[in-house]
């Protein structure tokens, strides 16, 4: 879209300027110079063809009266679209003026944001007719969309501003290891093909699917076949992807301990459900009868069936009547008017002898007998009578004093006769041994009661009241028995504390065994209870009066437990038997406001003495474990130079600081670019972080431009008690030109590695030029220690400046393919650059200067790569330079484990990875960035790789065998009294 300023009346005079044109093959090229105040675009003075560029200023132009310039601006927005971070893309608007007047601009991004830039000059005049061009680069530094408006001056009257709209994404390339189609953010396995989100689960002990479950819902069920008759016990499932030994699918076993059980199986008559039908020997063909009546013989009207003879059945059935137990075959016939015996007769053969009862007695005469089942009247089938004349003389009867023998026992008055003692004391008791028996009472004082222990003692006698006298009142053979009417109650006393228990109690005269007079005692078992007893905090009521530890003579000191963690503080002490409400016994809590500390408590890392032992996180079990891949610093950038003994240092933002917080200063560009220290951070301001003590050495802030020179940051080192580090990777923001590119970790005690994590900044140091369509042009020098601006190499050399990056190749020829490939980013140091080859070895390329073995107390990102040239006198694209490796500083006790500590340099890009462009032409490819450098300040460092190696040249398109030029190696130094570790270079101690 082209916005079109209409003509009105009027005019401007040109601004005054220098200016010089030159036309190459009909095409105006353009030329800068700086005139101050301004950077001004001039265009040429003269027509025609030259290949020289003109330097010499010219005339200011002649104003021409009432000339009005006209602004055009084509299009009205750039949408740069997805850029890959750390890579850039240019875009063009085209200025053209319709006017009669000369048009003069200035531009400016509106909005302020890292992401767009002006490369060329912001001021520029357009002569009336004539066209220009501005360039805007879009440079993402994160992963999200970017928005800013180009604003457009003019002298253009009418249409003084112009805007255009400007709009790019950042984009961060995810690799997918396993080509799965789901990269290594999403995938939660890269290496397997098989496993991805949403991927078919599958019985191979992985998470297929990746939703945190192993082999679910594709897993079959399984039961033990212990009698391997091919059935399983259904009350033993197992779960699994293959079958266990001894297990199979079916589980309708119905007894797993036997062979011969199982579904389908023959019946026997075993006693076992065979076929595990529910039914037990349910194909027997035995008959059995019903035996209602118990006597052993069946009713042959009721039968079952079967393998076994059931409850209540025998196998017999000749019982004639089954409710009567008596009658059966092998019953006995008896005159009952019934077959008892069951053979179609009643009372066949059997008869009774019956007795003539005279005198009614129910008793009959053994001389008089009849026969029969049933006795005739006047008869019995008793014959013991012995008077049948007499109805009171029979078997039983009673004996009578009467002379007779009233109860057949062939005895007269036996029994009956009375016994009559002698009572001499007259208390109605004879003495046994006087005994006289007769039908009525002998002369004299004679009584029927025996007994009189003492005849001579009208108090002694059976019945009397005993008394506690020494004597045996109640003639019962024992003086004094407990059931004396005037014997004391006597109380146990078990525990010997001569007092009773009421509960426990003897009466008699003497005091039995272990018994006493004096009662009260409330707790018989122990003998320190008693009435009057002292008492103790012991929860009983040791003295008896119903109050439980009242007045202790062992008080329970007890203290206030404010947190409520169970230990309590010296503040407020309580003496009593039990600790009240809110107290404890045990006064050990050294901070009773925080229920997390207290004696016994874990120790974590929180800065607090939480197991109250006097260490605050002071011992290597307070661990911090990283689980997650992160960046663990925070950065700024100094916006004022500090010098040695400053205790301020202004920053460009200090939200992430705080006091107490160990900062790493590094002045990364400029001079001295390398140097560093340690400090402790204070205060906080908005604009400055205060220190504890005076810095050691002078540190450059700024200028900051887009490049980045002489820059100094400020970095929060990531401090922890004892780091492990388990199966991630920890990393930094990439170098942007203001800060990154550094991490820092400080650990109490140990840095650990675990499951191949890794800490890494590799191809995060200082930036290699974008790639970028040039005609046969020299590629751009690399980032370094001293900036880069942006500037081609414009001598025939390779070799890559030492306190910059590598310098790009030289312009190749129109008959040959001789372009030379970019340099290798310089490591910034002194040692000589190593030749490397390029496509025509006619101008070799240089690798990057080694770091060396210079200071260890300087710290310098990898220097980065140059760009490689186009090849040929043609459009082509210009590969991009590798970025040089970061920093890493490391402090710990120990620094060990499995896992790698990288600060590489990244590789050149090949030209040919660029379609469209290259061709066989020979474009070469970006050179390597340099290593960076990695310090290990621990007692120990064993086991973890490290590596620092600069990155290799990009291909030569056409010509792959060839490559750009290394990156040179950066360092390493390990400042340890034990090493065991393997180092890319060789470290330095």
């Amino acid at each position: 879209m082209v916005v079109r300023i209409a003509d009105v009346d009027g005019g401007v005079a040109p601004a005054p300027c220098w200016t010089c044109r030159t036309r190459r093959r009909g095409t105006w090229m353009v030329r800068f110079f700086l005139v101050p105040p301004l950077l001004l675009l001039s265009l040429g003075c003269s027509s025609g063809e030259s290949d020289d560029d003109a330097t010499s200023p010219g005339p200011s132009p002649t104003p021409v009266p009432v000339e009005s310039p006209r602004i055009e601006v084509e299009p009205n927005s750039l949408m740069f679209g997805a850029v890959e971070i750390g890579d850039s893309s240019d875009m063009a608007v085209t200025i053209s003026n319709t006017g009669t007047g000369t048009l003069s601009i200035e531009a400016a991004i509106s909005q302020e944001s890292v992401a767009f830039a002006l490369p060329d000059a912001a001021q520029v005049t357009v002569p009336p007719g004539d066209t220009t061009s501005l360039t805007v680069r879009f440079m993402p530094h994160e992963a999200v969309g970017f928005a800013a408006t180009l604003e457009i001056s003019s002298n253009d009257e009418t249409h003084p501003t112009t805007s255009v709209a400007l709009a790019g994404t950042g984009t961060l390339t995810l690799l997918d290891s396993d080509q799965d189609g789901w990269t290594e953010d999403l995938d939660c396995d890269d290496s397997r093909a098989d496993v991805y989100p949403g991927a078919e689960e599958a019985c191979d002990d992985a998470d297929n699917d990746c939703d945190g479950e192993i082999d679910e819902q594709v897993t079959l069920t399984y039961y033990p076949d212990t009698d391997q008759d091919g059935f399983g016990d259904p009350s033993h499932p197992t779960s699994a992807c293959t079958p266990p030994e001894g297990h199979v699918q079916d589980a309708r076993d119905c007894d797993d301990s036997r062979a011969d059980v199982y579904p389908d199986a023959e019946e026997a008559c075993d006693g076992a459900d065979n076929d595990c039908d529910g039914e037990i020997d349910e194909d027997g063909d035995t008959r059995f009868y019903s035996d209602t009546d118990g006597d052993g013989h069946g009713d042959p009207a009721v039968s079952v069936v079967g393998c076994n003879l059931p409850q209540g059945y025998v196998s017999s059935s000749d019982d004639c009547d089954d409710t009567n137990p008596a009658v059966h075959p092998d019953a006995t016939e008896t005159c009952n008017g019934i077959d008892d015996d069951c053979d179609d007769g009643v009372d066949e053969e059997v008869t009774s002898t019956f007795y003539l009862d005279a005198d009614g007695d129910q008793f009959g005469n053994p001389a008089i007998t009849t026969e029969g089942c049933e006795p005739p009247p006047g008869f019995v089938d008793d014959s013991t009578d012995c008077d049948d004349g007499e109805a009171s003389v029979y078997p039983g009867a009673l004996e009578v004093c009467d002379e007779q023998d009233n109860d057949c026992d062939a005895l007269v008055d036996e029994e009956v006769e009375t016994d009559y003692f002698l009572d001499a004391d007259g208390d109605g008791f004879g003495r046994s041994s006087s005994r006289t028996a007769a039908c009525s009472p002998p002369t004299g004082a004679y009584v029927t009661e025996s007994g009189d222990c003492d005849d001579l003692d009208a108090n002694a006698y059976p019945g009397a009241e005993e008394l506690c006298n020494g004597r045996d009142d109640n003639c019962d053979g024992v003086a004094d028995e407990p059931s004396a009417s005037d014997a004391p109650t006597w109380y146990r006393d078990s525990d010997d504390d001569g007092f009773g228990d009421a509960s426990t109690t003897a009466v008699q005269c003497d005091p039995p065994e272990g018994y006493v007079a004096p009662l009260g005692d409330c707790d018989d078992t122990d003998p320190d209870t008693y009435p009057g007893a002292p008492e103790t905090c012991d929860g009983s009521d040791e003295d008896c009066d119903g109050t439980v530890d009242e007045d202790p003579v062992d008080p329970l000191t007890s203290y206030l437990d404010s947190d409520g963690d169970g230990f309590g503080a010296d503040s407020d002490i309580q003496e009593a038997c039990d600790a009240p409400d809110g107290y404890v016994t045990d006064n050990g809590d050294c901070d009773d406001g925080d229920p997390e500390v207290h004696p016994g408590a874990t120790e974590v890392c929180n800065e607090k003495d939480d197991d109250c032992d006097g260490d605050v996180d002071g011992i290597p079990e307070c661990v911090d474990t990283l689980t997650e891949s992160q960046i663990v610093n925070d950065y700024a950038y100094l916006v004022l130079d500090a010098h040695a003994g400053d205790t301020q240092v202004a920053l460009s933002d200090t939200s992430s600081f705080q006091p107490g917080d160990l900062v790493l200063l590094v002045q990364v560009q400029g001079d001295p670019a390398g140097q560093f220290e340690l400090a402790h951070v204070e205060t906080v301001t908005a604009m400055a972080v205060g220190l504890t003590a005076g810095l050691e050495h002078d540190y450059v802030a700024g200028p900051y431009d887009q490049f980045g020179a002489f820059a100094a940051q400020a970095v929060r080192v990531a401090t922890y008690n004892n780091l492990i580090i388990n199966g991630v990777q920890i990393t930094c923001p990439a170098w942007d030109g203001y800060t990154g590119g550094i991490i820092a970790i400080r650990s109490r005690y140990d840095i650990t590695f675990e499951n191949t994590a890794t800490i890494t900044a590799d191809a995060k140091g200082f930036r290699g030029p974008s790639r970028e369509t040039q005609r046969a042009s020299n590629g751009r020098v690399g980032e370094g220690v001293l900036g880069n601006s942006g500037t081609r190499c414009s001598t025939q050399t390779t070799e890559p400046d030492t306190l910059t990056g590598g310098c790009g190749g030289i312009e190749g020829t129109y008959d040959s393919y001789d372009g030379l490939g970019g340099a290798g980013g310089g490591a910034n140091a002194l040692e000589p650059p190593n030749d490397a080859v390029s496509y025509s070895n006619r101008y070799p390329a240089k690798s990057g200067h080694s770091y060396g073995e210079g200071d260890p107390g300087v710290m310098i990102m990898g220097g980065a790569g140059g760009q490689g040239d186009s090849g040929s006198n043609d459009w082509y694209i210009l590969a991009k330079g590798g970025n040089g490796g970061g920093m890493i500083f490391l402090w710990a006790q120990s620094v060990s484990g499995v896992g790698f500590i990288r600060a590489n340099g990244e590789a050149g890009e090949a030209s040919c990875d660029y379609a469209g462009y290259g061709g066989d032409w020979g474009a070469s490819g970006g050179g390597g960035g340099a290593g960076g450098s990695i310090l290990v300040s621990a007692h120990v460092v064993d086991g973890v790789g490290l590596s620092a190696t600069g990155g290799n040249g990009g291909t030569v398109c056409g010509h792959e065998t060839y490559h750009s030029a290394a990156g040179g190696m950066g360092r390493i130094v390990l400042d340890a009294d034990t090493i065991s570790v393997t180092t890319d270079p060789d470290y330095i101690q």
